[in-house]
């Protein structure tokens, strides 16, 4: 299993919403979804804030 894999069953079980996350690390939804379901890429920072923001909830 990925490490992208385990961030979102981790954000999934701490049932944090991907509005609410977009809207942390300054994306969209939308972007969200698809690097969640390996359909696009984000940045590295982004990356970064992503795993922060889950981890910190």
């Amino acid at each position: 299993m990925e490490e992208k894999d385990m961030y979102v069953i981790k954000r999934r079980k701490k049932r944090i919403r991907l509005v609410r996350l977009a809207e942390a690390i300054a994306c969209s939804p939308s972007l969200l979804s698809k690097y969640e379901n390996s359909f696009a890429e984000m940045s590295e920072s982004k990356i970064i804030k992503y795993r922060e923001f889950i981890d910190s909830v």
